[in-house]
């Protein structure tokens, strides 16, 4: 598997091909008018990459049926 954005658990995808990084918290950004400051999350592209990618967890790792014992 190819560690890029878009396989990494921290990425959230806003377009096709690009997305915010979240693993760590926002950046706050001074208003350049003196006005409110406002957060932003690091925006890249999919198929960028960071070296602290962590895999999307896999359907194995999160299977839908929970209920004890299996199927009802």
């Amino acid at each position: 598997m190819t560690e890029t954005c878009e396989t990494c658990k921290h990425w959230k995808s806003k377009q096709p091909n690009a997305g915010e990084c979240c693993i760590r918290a926002p950046q706050v950004i001074p208003d350049p008018d003196g006005g409110m400051p406002y957060t932003w999350f690091p925006y890249t592209l999919s198929d960028q990459g960071c070296g602290e990618h962590e895999p999307k967890p896999t359907d194995i790792d999160n299977p839908t049926n929970t209920t004890e014992g299996g199927a009802a």
